[in-house]
């Protein structure tokens, strides 16, 4: 058992010293000399087999320092797309090096960075190469790295998701987006975050309208009333709805009638009601897993009367001439 150990250490070494031996013979591709000019495309495909072999052996960090610079000679020699290929591969690899072999600290904001650069030029030079979907969904693809991550990572992420939403919208690829936005949604929730994730929710629901996605627009707008009755702004939630109830979609769905009645419990200082519409509305069922969580009335924000004006349901969106008739 003993000697098999032996042997394969050796192996393993054997082969890390021709890893390392292709990488400086790629080194020297890309430098050239006096007498040899220097050849990028020879020195990319020279890394790319470099670092396979360092990720063969678990040397993530080596492997994605190898394939760092296959893309950087691949950027020189004006193949963005392959470029691109190889930052994107260049996060999964840093990612490794973080989560299984512990090369990297999670918890160091340098790592994450890095994580997070890698990401970036990956989204410039599929950008470059006209690839606009590909280069918003691998600032998504990071933002999930890092979200799992936690602490430091979990933080970064938020910024990578909004980035990728803005390359996605931005280029009319609303279509390609819907996994970004839910996955921010939920995050800007389980952090606490729900005014961020109520206005993010407006931004989903514009970008399936432009889908035609009615139902899950129609969830967005819900969504948006119930984060902003949890921290219990309910004048922005009466002024959303009002907003809401302009849009055929919402105005004649059961998800207006929740919001409406939601609202109306709200108005009338009466737990029981809101309640009663949480069970018997079915919000569990209908709305997504980190709004149902959010079970109305927060206990945290009491009750409390006011002046502002109800939106009737029938109204289209008018005020109400009388304050408390709500019907």
């Amino acid at each position: 058992m003993r000697n098999i150990i032996i042997i394969i250490i050796t192996r393993m070494s054997s082969s890390q010293s021709e890893a390392e031996k292709l990488v400086k013979l790629a080194d020297a591709s890309a430098r050239g000399s006096l007498f040899k000019s220097k050849d990028l495309e020879k020195a990319s495909l020279v890394y790319d087999d470099a670092s396979k072999m360092f990720q063969s052996l678990k040397l993530f960090q080596k492997a994605f320092l190898a394939k760092e610079r296959c893309a950087e000679s691949n950027e020189e020699t004006n193949n963005v797309f392959l470029a691109a290929r190889s930052y994107d591969q260049c996060v999964l690899l840093a990612s490794r090096a973080i989560s299984e072999t512990k090369e990297l600290d999670v918890n160091d904001s340098k790592s994450i960075q890095l994580l997070s650069d890698f990401a970036s030029r990956a989204s410039a030079c599929y950008a470059l190469s006209s690839r606009m979907q590909q280069s918003g969904e691998c600032l998504a693809k990071c933002a999930r790295i890092l979200e799992k991550l936690g602490g430091i990572g979990e933080e970064k992420s938020v910024s990578l998701y909004e980035r990728a939403l803005d390359v996605l919208c931005e280029n009319e690829l609303e279509l390609y987006a819907s996994d970004a936005f839910r996955s921010l949604c939920a995050l800007r929730c389980k952090t606490g975050a729900f005014r961020e994730a109520a206005e993010l929710c407006v931004r989903f629901a514009v970008a399936c309208d432009k889908m035609s996605s009615t139902a899950t627009q129609r969830r967005c707008y819900l969504h948006a009333i119930i984060a902003y009755l949890w921290v219990g702004d309910m004048k922005e939630a009466e002024l959303s709805y009002a907003d809401f109830m302009e849009i055929d979609a919402f105005a004649n769905s059961e998800e207006s009638l929740i919001s409406y009645e939601l609202l109306r419990g709200y108005k009338e200082e009466d737990a029981g009601m809101i309640e009663t519409t949480w069970r018997e509305r079915r919000v569990p069922e209908i709305a997504d897993a980190c709004f149902s969580r959010l079970k109305l009335p927060n206990p945290a924000f009491p009750l409390k009367g006011g002046s502002m004006m109800m939106m009737g349901r029938g109204g289209g969106g008018k005020e109400e001439e009388d304050d408390d008739d709500l019907t």
